[in-house]
């Protein structure tokens, strides 16, 4: 079986099937400034740090289309060609999960050696009892030593999301990486145009 099609039964998006930490020079070819490449670069170079010591997580801040979730899609193929079990999935996926098959929760969520949970902050109803279901998965996690890597929009957002036990677990088991005020959704959207050409 082919790489992409484990990140795909792992639930990573198709369009992310070809996600790869070690194809840095995408960035030279955008026409972004040269401190903006080298911020993407530095960031690419630290996830690869990071999958080969395989002891934290990430929390990945930026706006929209910056390139939170390429990026964390590429470290979990990394993840599965070390052959660790890894999972891909949203707040509102969780949710969905939680309350219709929790033992598919278990077995999907909490006993992957790697969690890339996607769009952290980002609930469609953020009720009390959803904020709880969330803390719950990842108190989980970390109490079992298992790495998670967590994407949101700005680290404010997790403070008013979440109690301040879980925002200091987040931060403090993960290593914090803020990206630049880009929107890179065009270029991922031709590169992914071409896989089909």
């Amino acid at each position: 079986m082919k790489i992409s099609e484990y990140m795909a039964r792992v639930g990573v998006p198709v369009k992310f099937l070809s996600a790869d930490i070690n194809n840095v020079d995408i960035f030279d070819n955008l026409g972004l400034s040269s401190k903006i490449i080298d911020v993407y670069k530095k960031h690419y170079s630290r996830c690869k740090k990071i999958v080969e010591d395989c002891k934290f997580g990430v929390v990945f801040e930026g706006l929209s289309g910056c390139g939170k979730t390429y990026l964390g899609c590429a470290m979990i193929r990394e993840y599965l060609k070390n052959k660790y079990r890894c999972a891909r999935t949203t707040t509102g996926e969780v949710l969905d999960w939680y309350f219709t098959d929790y033992q598919g929760l278990r077995e999907r969520y909490i006993v992957a050696d790697v969690l890339f949970l996607d769009d952290l902050t980002k609930f469609v109803f953020k009720t009390d009892v959803n904020v709880q279901v969330i803390e719950k998965l990842i108190r989980l996690r970390a109490d079992s030593g298992k790495i998670t890597l967590f994407s949101c929009f700005d680290e404010n957002d997790i403070t008013m999301c979440f109690s301040k036990d879980i925002y200091r677990l987040i931060m403090g088991s993960c290593i914090h990486l803020v990206f630049p005020e880009v929107d890179l959704r065009m270029y991922f959207l031709e590169q992914y145009a071409k896989e089909f050409d």
